[in-house]
Formats: C-alpha cells, sequence, structure tokens
C-alpha cells in the first residue's frame, strides 16, 4: 500500500508535466533525488506511475512505460526490456541482442543516438511516448565497472531525452 505522499506525488507530477509533456522543453529528464530510504522509488513506482493516468499527455496516450535498476551492465539491462517491448516476448534474446548492438555503436558523428532510434522505430511510437524509470540510477557507479558502458548508457538516455520530438522520457531515482 502506498499512503503518506501524496504532497510529494503531486510535485513529481507536476514536475514530469513541466518537464516531460511540454512542447520546446530541451530536456525530457525528472530526478527524484533524497538520501537512502527516503521512499524515491516509492514515490515512483507506486506514485508517478499510476498518477500518469490523471495527467494530460500532450496529445499522446498512455505511455509504454520501461522500469529498470541498470546493474552491473545497464545497456544490456536496457536492450532487454526494450526487446521485450518491442516483440512482447518475455524471453526476447534475438531481439534484445540487436538493440543492445545498436545502443552501443555511436553514429557517423560520433553521438550515442542508438536509443532514440530505437524509440522511433518501437511499435505506435507516434502515439505512445516511451517513459524510462531508471531506479536505483547510482547502480551505474556503483556497480557497472566499464566507463565505456557507463558512459554510452548515460549518452544513449541523454540523446533520447533531447530529442524534439518527445517520444521518449526519462525518470531516475
Amino acid at each position: 500500500r502506498f499512503f503518506g505522499r501524496e504532497k510529494v506525488t503531486e510535485k513529481v507530477l507536476d514536475a514530469f508535466s513541466r518537464i516531460c509533456l511540454e512542447p520546446g522543453g530541451s530536456l525530457r529528464l525528472l530526478a527524484i533525488l533524497g538520501p537512502s530510504g527516503s521512499g524515491k522509488s516509492s514515490v515512483a513506482r507506486a506514485g508517478l506511475l499510476p498518477g500518469l493516468a490523471r495527467i494530460s499527455l500532450g496529445g499522446f496516450k498512455a505511455p509504454r512505460v520501461a522500469v529498470l535498476t541498470p546493474g552491473a551492465h545497464p545497456l544490456e539491462e536496457l536492450a532487454n526490456i526494450l526487446g521485450h517491448m518491442a516483440t512482447d516476448d518475455p524471453l526476447p534474446s534475438g531481439k534484445s541482442d540487436e538493440l543492445l548492438e545498436i545502443m552501443k555503436k555511436p553514429n557517423d558523428q560520433g553521438e550515442w543516438d542508438g536509443l532514440r532510434r530505437i524509440g522511433d522505430m518501437m511499435p505506435g511510437a507516434g502515439q505512445y511516448p516511451l517513459l524510462l524509470l531508471i531506479d536505483q540510477f547510482e547502480e551505474i557507479y556503483s556497480l557497472c565497472e566499464k566507463m565505456i558502458e557507463r558512459s554510452s548508457f548515460i549518452e544513449n538516455l541523454l540523446r533520447a531525452a533531447s530529442e524534439p520530438e518527445g517520444r521518449i522520457s526519462v525518470v531516475i531515482t
């Protein structure tokens, strides 16, 4: 049960609306910050996600939501979640491998835009925005040992969240 955090949940929903849904924003990234054990995950998972049903999504339908914790291999975690979403297969190893390779390689300009390109190709991309909730974001520093993997994960998130079409929003705790 989730109760007693209505005010903070409303603040988070308001911030999400302003940052992630208003047209013309430069970066659709919302960070929910606080000390360890303060309830950030609860606010995001049990407050923000259900609360999205109560707010206007700026012309989009209900978002597709991907919730993940980065772990030691954040790009693999993200590819697995997106592979499942793209195929509706609980074990989408082939699709996940394909998506991982897209996110691991920068484009010709040296930008890590694989997540943005994947978001554009997802079924219903024009109608259903993609919300990535990355819980325990600090794991990219505490568990992910390879700097290149950490950097490419962060750059993929930032590039996708800054795309003018607004199809991908990122919330981190």
